[in-house]
């Protein structure tokens, strides 16, 4: 289980997430990245481990199309889905040309009309903490570290340490 939380701002977008890993009886602390860059993307996920560690080694697509959304939803979801084991179960957030996209493991794409998201079974704690935090004036990084900080805090699925990047 875990917590990976997405904020776009201007034309970057940052990705955090926690280090556990956990199934229905353990928790384990991992040095695997749940965030990382491949090929101008910045992908953040969530469910599967072997589904996510497929895709942090693909070769992705570039995109040679100038509407981004038809991109996502014609070209790199369907990649990506032909890539994976029929039984999917990965969630990703994805930060592409300033973008943040949600994909959901049914390979839909969301991209919502807040300038933050969440995946994982602490999304719905990462996701308050975010609301509350969007009229401050702090960093998107900071925004992103208290509410990896309040999720953990009520979340028994997340753990230190976080990862933050940026694209």
């Amino acid at each position: 289980m875990t917590a990976v939380i997405g904020i776009r701002e201007k034309n970057k977008v940052y990705l955090g997430c926690d280090s556990a890993f956990s199934n229905n009886v353990c928790i384990y602390m991992s040095s695997m990245n749940k965030v990382f860059k491949n090929s101008g993307y910045l992908i953040g996920y969530s469910g599967s481990l072997k589904h996510g560690e497929i895709i942090k080694h693909l070769k992705l697509p570039k995109c040679n199309d100038l509407n981004i959304d038809r991109f996502m939803v014609n070209d790199l979801m369907p990649f990506i889905a032909r890539n994976l084991p029929k039984s999917n179960s990965v969630e990703l957030l994805i930060g592409f040309k300033g973008r943040l996209f949600h994909m959901q493991s049914d390979m839909s794409v969301i991209s919502h009309a807040e300038n933050f998201d969440a995946i994982g079974v602490g999304s719905q704690y990462s996701i308050g903490a975010l609301y509350a935090l969007r009229k401050t004036n702090l960093l998107s990084k900071q925004k992103i570290r208290i509410a990896l900080e309040i999720t953990e805090r009520f979340c028994p699925s997340v753990r230190r340490p976080f990862k933050i990047l940026s694209i």
